[in-house]
Order: C-alpha cells, then sequence, then structure tokens
C-alpha cells in the first residue's frame, strides 16, 4: 500500500500506528551481549579498576547535517563548525552519562589517570573498532594500575541505526520478490512482464513507505545508538561488548510540528543517556553474572 497518495487524516493515523510500533520493537533496541567474563571469573578481582576510553563518534557528515543543518544547500564537510560542535557535544554528553553510570556500578573502581600519564592519548583518536596492541594494553595498566579498559563510543546520533533501514528495506524487498515469483510461476509471458511490473512498483513504495516510517521515528525519538566492550589488559583480551539504542520520551505531534534545534537537542541528549544507561545495566548483568560465579568457584 502506497502511503504518498492517502488523504492525510489517513496517513497521520497510519504514520502514527508505524512510529508507535517501531518504538515499541525498536526502542531501546540492545545489540545481545558478547561475553567472556564467565570464562576468566576466576581469575578477575572485584571490584575491577577500570578506565574509560570514549572513541570518536562513529557518524559520518551527512547524517549528522540531516539532523543539525538540514536547511543547508550543499553537503557539508566533516570540519564544518555545525558538525564540529554538535559531535563535541554528543561525545561530551555520552561521557558525563557514563561517568554517571558507573559511579553507581558497585562491581567497578573508575580510575581517572593523571593529565601526565599519556597511554590514553595515543587512544583517544581510533575508531572503537580498532585493536588495541599488549603492548599498549601492558603501557595502559602500568601507567593506570587498571584491570581492563572500558572502550564505547556513539555511532548513530538522531537518526534512526543505519543498520535498522538496511534490514527493514532488505526484509521488505525480499517479501516482494518472492511474490513476485508466485505470480510468474504460471510461466506464461504475461505473468512474468506483471511480475516485473509488480516487482518494480512494490521495490519503491516500500522503500517509500521505510523512509516515511523512519523519519517519523527519527522526529519523534531521535534515537542514539552507542558500543561498548570491555578489554582485559593483563593479558589482553575482549571480555564483553554490547550495543544500546536510546531514544527520548515520545510526543506524536513533534512529526506535524517544526521542532526547534533547543528541544531537538533535549530529545537527544535524553535519547543518549538511555543508550548509556542501557549498556550499563548489561555491564552490570555480566558483571553480576562473573562475581557470583567467581565467588562460587573460590569456595
Amino acid at each position: 500500500m502506497n502511503t504518498l497518495f492517502l488523504p492525510l487524516p489517513r496517513r497521520a493515523a497510519l504514520l502514527c500506528a508505524s512510529v508507535l510500533g517501531a518504538t515499541l520493537c525498536l526502542s531501546g533496541c540492545a545489540t545481545a551481549p558478547t561475553t567472556h567474563l564467565a570464562r576468566t571469573a576466576a581469575a578477575l578481582h572485584f571490584p575491577l579498576r577500570v578506565v574509560t576510553l570514549e572513541a570518536p563518534m562513529a557518524v559520518d557528515a551527512g547524517r549528522l547535517q540531516e539532523v543539525f543543518a538540514p536547511g543547508a544547500k550543499q553537503p557539508l564537510a566533516d570540519d564544518d563548525p555545525r558538525l564540529v560542535q554538535a559531535r563535541q557535544r554528543g561525545e561530551a554528553r555520552a561521557a558525563a552519562a557514563m561517568a554517571a553510570a558507573l559511579g553507581g556500578e558497585p562491581n567497578v573502581v573508575v580510575i581517572v589517570p593523571a593529565e601526565e600519564q599519556s597511554p590514553l592519548d595515543a587512544l583517544r583518536s581510533r575508531a572503537l573498532a580498532s585493536a588495541i596492541t599488549p603492548d599498549e594494553a601492558m603501557r595502559l595498566h602500568a601507567a593506570t594500575g587498571a584491570d581492563v579498559l572500558l572502550r564505547y563510543g556513539i555511532t548513530d546520533y538522531g537518526l534512526t541505526p543505519a543498520a535498522w533501514r538496511h534490514g527493514y528495506i532488505a526484509f521488505e524487498v525480499v517479501t516482494t520478490v518472492a511474490l513476485a515469483a508466485v505470480i510468474a510461476y504460471s510461466g506464461s509471458r504475461a505473468a512474468q512482464a506483471a511480475a516485473t511490473l509488480y516487482l518494480a512498483q512494490e521495490t519503491a513504495e516500500e522503500s517509500a513507505e521505510a523512509y516515511a516510517t523512519f523519519q517519523a521515528f527519527d522526529e519523534v525519538c531521535r534515537p542514539v545508538r552507542m558500543e561498548a566492550q570491555l578489554l582485559a589488559l593483563q593479558p589482553p583480551a575482549l571480555l564483553w561488548q554490547a550495543g544500546d539504542t536510546g531514544i527520548s520520551d515520545i510526543k506524536l505531534g513533534r512529526y506535524f510540528r517544526k521542532v526547534g534545534a533547543d528541544e531537538r537537542d533535549r530529545q537527544i541528549n535524553q535519547a543518549t543517556g538511555d543508550a548509556v544507561r542501557g549498556i550499563a545495566r548489561d555491564l552490570h548483568a555480566a558483571l553480576e553474572y562473573s562475581r557470583l560465579r567467581a565467588a562460587l568457584h573460590a569456595d
């Protein structure tokens, strides 16, 4: 069904239903945590001494422009002041939210390196996916006394995560292809021609409808996605990783009016905090399980 040609009241109702459905299914959607903590529980000593490191925001200029400079007539460069400011504010919000979340975590002690300690400086500009060498891990452990490094970063900021969009549209297109195959099953040229036309039309419509749904979800909830990983330093090893998508408070009326910059920023701030709290909950569960397992093995 093509929503673009529906009367406005029906289109509004459908969009509201789509946003509500997306919110219920996807809000706070967390990547299933990957954890090796349980295997190494006996070698860990709680509370863990943790040093944190935020990776640079992994959001390209085009997606940031869509949120923070939608009126710009030309594509903005990465170093455009509006985008630089958006990244800096986002990273600062995430750092403050993470510090607050870890401050209430009983299984960790956060180590704040002295300013003259430089092992973290060499890692600050590195992407979250980049590896840390054994030599870097050893120097970080020696300089801070930390047992583990918690790395985290923002991967989507104010827009529906790209992976959601691609996954949803791919599912819809695959479904459409299957229906087209059924139409063409008779083998007649007329059926095959009809299937080709149907496939082209429905693929375009599904993509348009998906875009409209995600656009509504973006305006209403301003999702922020974060990824995190916990790395042992001695010896270096990945212990845990997870991701979470946070959303702001839900006000469907945002889709039908202009949302000002102040309200948009409040939404993104809420969504950032929501994502951090989701990651902190997953980390707490993993650490608590590992602590209890270590206690049982000690007995």
